[in-house]
């Protein structure tokens, strides 16, 4: 049995998934929550190193502590880094057959996405490399109060290498 292949996403959706890692990278770390916690599904997933977290109120307190608390003393000041992106319609999810399903550019309303990931701290002396790592995404459009919008539903870091692991 073959493996179908991957049904890309439209050029829009691309754009539309890229600019919701650049809203995600920009608020987690300039430490506001509220913009971090709205790049999620309100049934909303993100596991790395601190574990798998689930649902808005948890992924709140997640970023809190991130941005003020002593356990992500370690990371700040970071920046993240995302590249090399891979996204496709996810099959399992009902986006697969590539047919209009509600969305605005004609695709499903689920996808799914890889993407390459560096998290780093500046420093006086440079820039410390703290992650690296690869996103494993699944991405859900339209959940939240209306909007058509991308959101992650679920985000998994697998971690590569670096100090903070």
């Amino acid at each position: 049995m073959t493996t179908p292949a991957p049904v890309p996403v439209s050029a829009l959706d691309q754009l539309e998934i890229q600019e919701l890692v650049t809203r995600y990278n920009h608020a987690i770390d300039r430490g506001d929550v509220d913009a971090w916690v709205e790049c999620f599904t309100p049934d909303g997933a993100f596991e790395g190193i601190f574990g798998r977290i689930e649902g808005c109120a948890a992924l709140h307190a997640f970023a809190t502590g991130l941005a003020t608390g002593a356990e992500g003393e370690r990371f700040r000041p970071m920046r993240h880094w995302t590249t090399n992106f891979v996204i496709d319609l996810d099959r399992e999810d009902g986006g697969g057959d590539g047919g209009n399903h509600g969305g605005n550019s004609g695709g499903g309303d689920h996808a799914r996405m890889r993407a390459d990931h560096l998290l780093v701290r500046p420093t006086r002396a440079g820039v410390e490399l703290l992650l690296l790592a690869v996103y494993r995404d699944r991405l859900r459009r339209g959940d939240r109060d209306g909007d058509r919008g991308w959101r992650f539903s679920e985000r998994v870091v697998e971690v590569q290498g670096g100090t903070a692991v």
